[in-house]
């Protein structure tokens, strides 16, 4: 896990406003730059270095910055700009990633400023950090959207290049926190399909987790690689139909999981 420079600064690679798939009602999600897990499906391989990086639009020629350097203000700016539609809508912000783990001061700043202001707070996380940032985030976190992308330790190491015991050790200390959590997974075809699947959601029931998204594996991504000079894509997948991924909600949902669309 990184150090912050300052609870006040940190690295950032954009925010979006007018979100509706990072946490409830209207969002404005906050991506920080760096994560320490190298996933082979990721939508965006442009949050995983934790430094600015030039991203060169192959087809024009075109270059630009990827990431900044931003403060909690700056941040709130934006933020606040959005405000009545988070009453409206019962919205709110949203921290993602990267991994905001890994920007543990920054990421604590932003979501208490929030909660000064009366603003919903979510935090996206791939779960892979020492508790002790989890513990302080925490305190300032209305809703964990954590994702647990296979459960045999071999093919996690296999697909995202670390273990995943650390993950699911944090997983089950926030639900015993007290924590709200929605448990997402990315389903990918040949990754975690089949009976993997099956295995993560009987260990979700098992564990007393109900709240369940899944996240359909799409091919957006495979220009970002080029684009950052890393070439082809180490690995494409098949995209699911809307048939197939309705199968495994109802799967799931035979398993005692509510889906969360």
């Amino acid at each position: 896990m990184n150090s912050d420079r300052s609870s006040n600064e940190g690295i950032i690679f954009d925010i979006q406003r007018f979100c509706y798939q990072d946490g409830p009602g209207i969002r404005t999600t906050v991506f920080l730059k760096g994560c320490p897990l190298r996933c082979a499906w990721c939508h965006n391989p442009e949050s995983q270095e934790a430094k600015p990086q030039i991203m060169k639009d192959t087809s024009t020629g075109e270059s630009r910055i990827c990431g900044r350097k931003a403060t909690v203000q700056e941040v709130m700016e934006e933020v606040m700009r959005d405000k009545d539609f988070f009453e409206e809508s019962g919205g709110g912000v949203t921290v993602s990633g990267g991994e905001p783990t890994m920007q543990p001061c920054f990421t604590f700043s932003i979501l208490e400023c929030c909660k000064k202001h009366n603003i919903h707070t979510a935090v996206e996380t791939c779960g892979f950090s020492q508790w002790a940032a989890f513990d302080r985030i925490r305190k300032v976190t209305d809703l964990f959207l954590y994702d647990v992308k296979l459960l045999t330790p071999e093919l996690h190491v296999k697909w995202t290049r670390v273990d995943n015991k650390l993950i699911l050790e944090n997983l089950i200390r926030l639900k015993k926190a007290g924590s709200e959590i929605i448990v997402r997974m990315p389903l990918v075809p040949g990754v975690n399909d089949g009976d993997e699947f099956v295995k993560i959601v009987s260990f979700l029931s098992a564990n007393d987790f109900r709240k369940f998204t899944i996240i359909p594996y799409h091919q957006i991504w495979h220009s970002k690689y080029r684009q950052l000079g890393y070439g082809e894509e180490p690995h494409s997948f098949r995209e699911m139909s809307k048939e197939e991924i309705t199968q495994y909600k109802e799967l799931a949902a035979r398993h005692g999981l509510e889906i969360i669309d």
